[in-house]
């Protein structure tokens, strides 16, 4: 029996570098990048899934109000949404201005950032539109595995039908997805296939 598997990039990363791991890697030409605004090689105009009207809402009302946040500098060439790093504002301090501001975004949290997007943009949203009939027709034969280490994926868990937490996620990630893996990336990986594949 042959066993198909197809490799698809979903990250919070810019479309750029995910663009540079599925020519490094050889894996699908299409990914997910910015947290799920951006799908690769889509029919979408310009690959957005999402767009930046309401984060914009957000960090307007934040620069009004006169209330400090820091960017994260590494991660700004976004067309859908903003990273912020986390230690430069509190969560209650963001979720006040998100409910003052009338901003309709998400806030997922990584290790060291926040990615606010549009509400309805994610990374499980995504993978949704991807596997859909606009995009790849994606049949109930086909399973969805997701693997991840940090509260952006936990939506993508959510779509997913088996979902893994590699060895380093944090504890609330390893309780969102179905199964925790020993090893950290990129060793999970082979640790994944292993389960997944009997190889001769």
């Amino acid at each position: 029996m042959t066993q198909n598997c197809i490799v698809y990039f979903c990250t919070g990363r810019a479309s750029q570098d995910v663009k540079k791991l599925i020519k490094m890697y050889k894996t699908s030409p299409y990914g997910i990048a910015e947290n799920g605004g951006i799908i690769i090689n889509s029919s979408l105009v310009n690959e957005k899934y999402g767009d930046r009207t309401e984060p914009d809402k957000l960090l307007n009302y934040l620069s009004i109000e006169n209330i400090d946040y820091v960017l994260d500098s590494n991660q700004q060439s976004r067309k859908t949404e903003y990273v912020i790093n986390k230690n430069s504002i509190s969560k209650t301090r963001l979720s006040t201005a998100i409910k003052k501001s009338k901003s309709s975004v998400e806030v997922h949290a990584s290790k060291n950032t926040y990615h606010i997007s549009k509400k309805g943009i994610n990374k499980g949203t995504a993978m949704e539109y991807l596997a859909g009939e606009e995009e790849l027709g994606l049949d109930s034969l086909h399973e969805v595995i997701a693997v991840g280490d940090s509260g952006l994926d936990v939506p993508m868990f959510k779509f997913a039908n088996v979902s893994y937490a590699v060895g380093n996620a944090d504890a609330d990630i390893k309780k969102a997805a179905k199964y925790k893996l020993r090893n950290s990336a990129p060793k999970a990986i082979e640790e994944l296939y292993s389960k997944l594949f009997k190889f001769a």
